[in-house]
């Protein structure tokens, strides 16, 4: 199977949603209503099957930070250890996601975070699963969030 360079796509759409209204009808939006439907479009954008998840870079998450839901899949110990954690990041084990996903709020995009990614893109397709349209996964996790030098709460400098 080909794999399309989802990332990178998403990236673009990102920058795209955060760049001034192009026409008249998208200029009288209230801006918060333009950028969000700009990153819902970002985020439901797929070139290949469903199942398969959208990847955040650390420098795209930041730009949005705001504007999105930021799950962090870790547990306890991990999302309070060395490594730290996303600013306005809420906890939820991946083995409690399933039965917690409708704790989320509804219409918001979803960005999963974890250790290196790997079960943050379980958590992403769990979501999806479960109803979540807008979920990508945050991609190299907290290490290449840390690694590039982004921002945390706790942890070890």
């Amino acid at each position: 199977m080909r794999r399309w360079p989802v990332g990178a796509l998403v990236l673009g759409l990102l920058a795209h949603a955060l760049a001034p209204p192009a026409d008249a009808a998208d200029a009288a939006k209230p801006d918060a209503l333009r950028v969000r439907g700009r990153l819902t479009e970002a985020f439901a954008y797929r070139l290949h099957d469903p199942g398969d998840v959208s990847k955040l870079k650390p420098q795209a998450l930041e730009e949005v930070q705001g504007k999105v839901q930021i799950i962090d899949v870790r547990e306890p110990d991990e999302f309070a250890g060395s490594l730290g954690h996303i600013a306005r990041a809420r906890l939820i084990p991946l083995g409690e996601l399933e039965r917690r996903a409708a704790e989320l709020a509804s219409g918001s995009p979803v960005v999963t975070v974890c250790r290196s990614g790997a079960r943050s893109a379980q958590a992403a397709v769990i979501l999806q699963r479960t109803g979540v349209g807008d979920v990508a996964n945050l991609s190299g996790g907290m290490l290449r969030w840390r690694a590039e030098g982004h921002g945390v709460v706790g942890g070890q400098a």
